[in-house]
Formats: structure tokens, sequence, C-alpha cells
């Protein structure tokens, strides 16, 4: 059951609280934030909290928090702080804040779901300074009082969160009661997330997420950078946008994070598991190895009566849609399967969270495939099926067949033909989705050593009362666009093996070079952010420690971090190199033995010298100091602090800062901070009275 809401207010102003749009109802967006990054400590926890009464200080930004701490308004805890199951929290925010009334369209609640948890996950992290108190007598000329601090109010200030009401006789009913859709959506997205790059620590972080009710205008047309405006937001259904096109409408500049993609065997973390196929006499023999911090553990196995000789392919991705009956966090249907093509089947080994599931008998494709290819084609959430089919006079077509998120394809449609042989082997092929869209693109490295991709234009239909606001060459489906130069041969990668995969998690796939041998290479060339092609090649990992020369790289997400690691598979071994955020390019490798041992600046700069500060008329501190040192060599900022507070809403490469205090003694100190945000100690403090 769901109420009418009254007029929201946030920090920032009144919203209206009822839309009207010509065929959902929409409601009004309440959470609304300040910016990317985290605000600045208001006040020790632990020194105005009672015992048991924290606020809940989430350090994961790339998990969602197990629980949030509520202050309720209504119902029977009202006037204190409940803590709240965080799935159960988002889902019940949902339901007021994204679907109340009729159940909206899959984009609209995957747009809210990710929105919703988000401003959650933030307020969970960084308290806000939120505490309530209760003084109770108890009987004998004493009192006592209880701080209970919380992360969020269940009101329009913060979520509309109302698990349960209380009439005016007492009596406690049920309030916001989610729904299927919206448990769908939640279970499709909960291991999304977005961040922003923070320039003066130098890594992405997880930012807030605001949603508010905004105008009826085009799809993004009224974007900040940090919310959502549902009245634009319904304009993006209509014209069916993919879900990243959506986000990016919205939210760009955004890095786009799937912690989960290649989790076979549901542990708690999403770590990315490797599954591995070989000749087991005539059946295919599968070995599953779980992903570790150092490397991967023991596989679990099986076999298939697939023939092992017959697969032109294979990949992980999740083909399952969840039917919205798991009303927690679990759903197994999100794990990646394992997905086969022979030259004229396709099977599906199910992931069972153990292990796999029988890949049965397979379905006809009706294309005879030579090469297959995998990825998202028409950005459903879905893994679809690629084949690569030779046309018989030195062309070649892509084949896709969609994924129906019950185990099943489409059949199989022709996207893509063109005046290459794709099929021959000296060719690489993949899918991969360049231009940041959410689905996936052609990928080739032609006989001469170039890279060409076809890319899927803008899915807009001009649709509505804003139905010129689609770009120029948009198509309302899927599709791909012709072939075209995206980098010239960079040299160097002759006997090199191919994988594609976002490494420096900008959301747009990036091709990976391996160079096995007695001294191997990896090289990363960067998808542009406009999906024009890839940058020149750049060093990721290099090492003369061991012969990696039949080594095949597999390109997959270990470390639920969004950037996409490199397993070696040797016919001994298996390994992994761990990518990492990096401040003086984009990422780096490192074998994940060694991390974080190597590849890790975790030396702070040195403190600044000659720290002084001067308080002159007019309420006026002249703060300066000396350069600070890095043994890297690279940029150093400074933070300034004020009674142990940061001064500013970033740190400064300037070595002065004016400060305007209340009147009255105050003490300053500053910080060096280096490009990997590593901070120095802080300077002596200095003391000094602001005066008129």
């Amino acid at each position: 059951m769901s109420y009418p809401r009254p007029s929201a207010r946030t920090s920032t102003g009144v919203l209206l609280a009822l839309l009207l749009f010509s065929a959902i109802g929409a409601q009004a967006a309440f959470a609304s934030g300040p910016g990317p990054f985290p605000p600045q400590t208001v006040a020790d926890p632990n020194a105005v909290c009672s015992p048991g009464q924290l606020p809940t200080q989430w350090k994961d930004d790339l998990h969602p928090p197990a629980t949030i701490r509520v202050l309720r308004s209504r119902g029977p805890n009202a006037g204190h702080v409940e803590t709240a199951n965080f799935w159960d929290y988002v889902a019940v925010v949902m339901r007021a804040e994204y679907s109340t009334g009729a159940d909206k369209p899959p984009l609209w609640m995957q747009v809210g779901a990710i929105t919703v948890k988000e401003y959650g996950w933030y307020k969970a992290m960084f308290w806000g300074g939120g505490r309530v108190s209760t003084t109770v007598d108890n009987g004998d000329g004493t009192t006592t009082t209880t701080t209970e601090c919380y992360d969020v109010k269940d009101g329009t200030a913060d979520q509309i969160y109302k698990p349960q009401q209380t009439g005016t006789d007492g009596t406690v009913y049920p309030g916001n009661i989610p729904t299927a859709p919206i448990y769908r959506a939640m279970a499709q997205t909960w291991q999304l997330s977005m961040r922003k790059w923070n320039a003066t620590k130098n890594v992405s972080r997880l930012f807030l997420t605001g949603y508010r009710s905004g105008k009826n205008v085009a799809c993004g047309a009224d974007t900040t950078g940090f919310k959502i405006y549902q009245k634009s937001l319904y304009d993006c259904v209509n014209k069916k946008l993919t879900l990243e096109e959506t986000l990016r409408k919205y939210f760009e500049p955004v890095l786009l994070v799937n912690a989960r993609a290649q989790d076979s065997l549901a542990d708690s973390s999403w770590w990315g598991d490797l599954a591995v196929l070989s000749a087991s006499g005539s059946s295919t023999a599968w070995n599953v190895y779980p992903g570790k911090v150092d490397g991967f553990g023991s596989a679990q196995s099986g076999t298939f009566s697939v023939p092992f000789n017959s697969i032109v392919g294979y990949s992980t991705g999740n083909v399952d849609l969840p039917d919205g009956t798991n009303t927690s966090a679990t759903d197994k249907t999100m794990l990646a399967d394992v997905v086969m093509v022979t030259g004229s089947k396709v099977y599906v080994a199910r992931a069972t969270g153990n292990g796999l599931a029988d890949a049965g008998s397979g379905v006809d494709t009706g294309v005879s495939a030579t090469k297959a290819v995998f990825g998202d084609f028409n950005g459903d959430l879905l893994m679809d099926v690629g084949l690569i089919h030779a046309n018989g006079d030195g062309t070649s077509s892509l084949w896709v067949m969609t994924a129906k998120g019950d185990d099943t394809f489409n059949p199989a449609v022709q996207m893509w033909t063109g005046p290459y042989d794709m099929t021959d082997s000296t060719m690489f092929v993949a899918a991969g989705d360049v231009n940041g869209d959410g689905k996936a693109d052609l990928i080739m490295r032609d006989a001469s050593g170039n890279f060409q991709t076809a890319v899927s234009p803008a899915s807009c239909s001009p649709v509505g009362a804003v139905a010129t606001s689609c770009a120029s060459g948009s198509v309302g489906a899927f599709a791909l666009g012709p072939m075209t130069l995206a980098l010239a041969d960079p040299g160097g990668l002759g006997n090199a093996r191919f994988v594609v995969g976002d490494y420096d998690r900008d959301g747009r796939d990036d091709v990976i070079a391996f160079v096995g041998g007695t001294s191997s290479t990896v090289f990363g060339m960067r998808a542009k952010t406009d999906g024009s092609g890839f940058t020149d090649k750049a060093s990721l990992w290099s090492s003369s420690a061991q012969n990696l020369t039949n080594a095949q790289p597999v390109a997959m997400n270990v470390d639920p971090d969004g950037m996409v690691d490199l397993a070696l598979v040797q016919s001994a071994s298996v390994q992994w190199l761990r990518t990492i955020e990096r401040s003086a390019g984009p990422a780096q490798m490192v074998l994940a033995s060694d991390f974080p041992h190597s590849g890790k600046d975790t030396t702070p700069p040195s403190v600044p010298t000659g720290f002084t500060a001067v308080a002159v008329a007019g309420l006026t501190v002249n703060v300066s100091w000396n350069a600070s040192t890095d043994d890297t060599g690279g940029t150093v900022t400074y933070r300034v602090y004020r009674d142990g507070r940061a001064m500013g809403s970033a740190a400064q490469l300037g070595r002065t800062y004016v400060d305007h205090p209340k009147a009255g003694w105050h003490s300053y100190s500053v910080k060096a901070i280096d490009a990997a945000g590593n901070a120095s100690a802080a300077t002596t403090k200095v003391t000094v009275k602001a005066v008129n």
C-alpha cells in the first residue's frame, strides 16, 4: 500500500510531490547531494554517540553495506534510530520514490535501483553528523541521556522509508511494500556502481547520487552530473535508451563499475572465477577456479558431453533474468554462466554457485559458425552470442542470438556483414563496448595489424514531445555501423594474443595484447571516450621471472573492482595479473601474488617545513609553508587544517592559504599529499588569535 506524499523538502529547496506523465505516473524525487567527494568530518562519532549507537561508517565502496541506520519519523519506533537491512531498505525506498502506483518499465526501475542504492550507500559510508538524543527520568532524581546516531532520515530530507506505519489508534500496518519489478531491477544492478575521479586524491570514488522531479525536457537535457531528473528520465524510457546510455546522459563524466561480472561460485565478495575447458576423451572437461587475492583456489570440476574439438568459442557471463521473487541480494540467477558455441549449436552450462550444471543437448543456431564472440549487443544486461559466418566469397557476417533471460536465445539475426574474412585464423575478432553505450561493438585486427571497429549507433527512437532530440544516425533497435579504422598497426604485436576488457574502469572496453615468452609484456590500447578508436599501445606489465610462451590470456575481473584483470592459463598452472588504478597513468598490472607489495606507492611525502600562521586585522590569518618532496618525484598538494578540521573543498598546489575564521584563538597545521593519496604527518600546530 502506498500513500500520497507531501511536498518534498531538501537542503536545497522544495520539490513537487507528484509528476504526471502521459503513460506512467512518476513520483517526486528527494535525494539530493553536494557532489562526488566525501564531506568533511563533522564530529568524532565515538565522542558524541552513545555506546552501541554509532553510525554505520561502511568502508567498502565496491560492495553495498549490509545495514543502514535510519532515524524513523513514523511507525512504532518514531523518534528513534533503526538498523535496517540495506537490501530491504533500498526496496522499500524504491516503492515510494520510483514505483508508486503502477509498475514502471525496466529502464526506469534499473535507474531507480542504482540511484536509490548509491545515495544510501554513500550516506552509510560518510556520516553527516546526524544524531538524536533522548533523556529518560530514572525515577530517583537522575536522568539518562542516550544519543543515537544515524545515516539517513526516513523523510524528504533523505529518502522515504516506510516499511510500516502507525494509525491514529496505535495500530501498526504495512507501509510501502516492494514489488517483483523492484526486486528484479535491484538484482540486475546490485553489483553496479558509479564513480567519479577525485583529482585531489588521484583515485576514483563513489559519489552521492541525487534524484529530483525536474521538468518536461529531453532525456538528460537538465543534467548536472550528479542527479537524475525524473520527468526527463521518462523521455529516456520513451526513446528506448539503454541503461548505460541513460546514466551517461545524467552523470557523465562517470566511471561505471560492474563488480560481479565473472562470479560463478557465489562467494560473498563477488570474486571473479575462471572457467577453463579442455579435452577429455570425446567430451569436454570443465574446471572453475575461484578467484583469490593472491591467485586462484582449487577448482570445481566436471565434464560435458559436448565434444571439445567442436567448440569454436566459449565465454562466461550472465544469461538469466531474475524473476523478482527472490527478496535478498543472493539471487543465484545473477551468477556468470558458461556459454559454448560449436559450428551449429549453442550450449549453456548454468552456474550453480558450487560448479556448473549440465549443458544439455544445445540449441541449433541456424547459422554455421567458424568463430564466436560474446557480449551484450542490445544493452539489456544479458550476455548474447555472436556467430562469425563465412559468406563464401571472401566476406563474412556477424549473426547475433540475443539472450531471452531463461538460459535460451532468440533466433540468430544478421547484425553486420563486410568485406573481411574474419573466419581466418590469423585475424583477431571480439565483441566489446568501445563507446560506452552499454551495447557490444565488433572489434577486429586485420591481416595488416590494424585495429578496426564496427560501433553501435545511439539507441534513440524519436518519439514523444521532444522527438527531435535524438542524435543523427540514432536507431531504436540494436545495430552495428560500418567497419572503420580504430588504430593503425602500433607495431611490435606480431606474436601477441589479444583480449578485450575495460582495464581503466571508464565503462569502455579496451584492447589488451599479451606477448608471452621467456620475457613477457602486456600492452593496453585504451578506447577513446568518443568511441572513435583506441590510443597507441602502452605497457601495463612486463616480467622475465617465468616462461609464459604457451600462456593463454583471459580478460576477466578477478578482484571485484570493475577493472578487468588478466588471467594467464597454462597446462599446469593458472595465475592472474591484477589491474590497479594509478595516478601517473590510467592503470597498470601486477602479478596478484605480489600485490600489494609491488606497483603501489605507499610512501608519504615529507612534512612541509617553515610553516607559519600570522593573524592580521579583519579576522584574517595568512598561512604559508615551504615545499614538500615526494620519493616518486610526482606532484605534491597540500591541505590546511584549522582546529583539526580540513579547510577548503580540496587539496591545493599553492603554498599559501588565507583563512577568515571567527574571532578568537585558533590552531593551524598543514599536510602534504602525494599523487597516490599518501599524506604526510601534520606540521607542528601554530596557534594565533584572530581579531577584527
